[in-house]
């Protein structure tokens, strides 16, 4: 089976990269903006290809179109919610077979501002949400900064002991102030059927991070957690891989995001029991019903990378 995962220069692609590695009968074709050799993802694949940038649009969706008939795909991953956006406008010109969640979902996610109000209305927690007219209790309090419209975990200011003064300095109409909750920090894998049942949950303690990215955790079967995804996945359509964050804090679990893609460390989920990937193509590529991975809760994982060497020929 030839699979295409696009931008492979992105930590989450390396992700599915490495699932589809550990399948033998899978040839994983990557394309990146980024030449060859400048990511360790363009090195793990089978096959790279280097193409525009997604900011292209229809220019870039037709070199994906030419780089599925050439080599005869039949899976796409896509590795950015933006990217699902234009697959979901030119879904006609494919044949390969591709899993994405409507454009109005992705643009509630991606605004986490509007993601934040939208859980909260079906009975998630969320970090409590200030604006101009209450900031003045926020006096020598802690308070996150969040630009509405982000990835991960870019475009969040902490700050510990906060000034009513200070605070004004950093918002604007692009960004919003939450409660800073000092809890444990978990992202929870979720692997949903073709229907959008969530069949797999897995929520993964963060026990270490580098810039944002959990390079370890341990694989935790934490009903709370569980049972918050089994109420947010009721309410939304979301097929395929995503991943949801929170904070846990006093029993209680705060809502802080949904990526609707798989994520950088989703490996150590799959690590920790049936190869998700493998539980994804038999179920939206060969029709069997979706498989529930037996996890080993309790595995640690840390994540170590091993060295790719680029060396430009003469």
């Amino acid at each position: 089976m030839n699979v295409l995962i696009t931008n492979v220069s992105y930590h989450n692609a390396v992700s599915a990269i490495k699932m589809c590695r550990d399948l033998p009968s899978i040839f994983i074709i990557g394309c990146s903006s980024i030449p060859y050799g400048y990511s360790s993802g363009s090195i793990l694949v089978d096959k790279f290809i280097k193409t525009d940038d997604i900011d292209k649009g229809y220019e870039y969706i037709m070199q994906i179109k030419m780089i599925c008939e050439a080599h005869n795909i039949e899976l796409i991953i896509s590795s950015e919610e933006e990217e699902q956006k234009w697959f979901n406008k030119f879904s006609e010109y494919f044949s390969s077979k591709i899993i994405t969640v409507d454009n109005k979902l992705v643009d509630l996610f991606t605004n986490k501002y509007n993601a934040s109000i939208a859980v909260s209305k079906i009975g998630l927690e969320i970090p409590h949400i200030y604006n101009d007219d209450n900031l003045t209790v926020l006096i020598d309090q802690p308070v996150i900064i969040r630009e509405k419209v982000s990835c991960c975990s870019y475009g969040i200011k902490v700050l510990k002991n906060a000034k009513t003064d200070e605070i004004k300095k950093y918002t604007n109409k692009s960004s919003f102030i939450q409660d800073y909750i000092d809890g444990t920090e978990y992202t929870v894998d979720v692997l949903c059927d073709f229907e959008g049942n969530p069949k797999n949950i897995i929520p993964r303690r963060r026990l270490a991070i580098r810039n944002g990215i959990t390079y370890k955790c341990i694989i935790e079967k934490n009903q709370l957690l569980i049972d918050a995804c089994k109420k947010l996945y009721q309410n939304y359509y979301i097929p395929g891989f995503s991943n949801s964050q929170f904070i846990v804090k006093e029993g209680i679990a705060y809502y802080i995001e949904t990526n609707l893609r798989i994520g950088g460390t989703t490996i150590a989920s799959s690590l920790a029991g049936d190869n998700l990937m493998k539980i994804y193509i038999e179920h939206f590529l060969e029709h069997k019903p979706m498989k529930i991975s037996e996890i080993n809760w309790g595995t640690v994982i840390t994540r170590y990378y091993s060295e790719t060497i680029f060396t430009p020929e003469k």
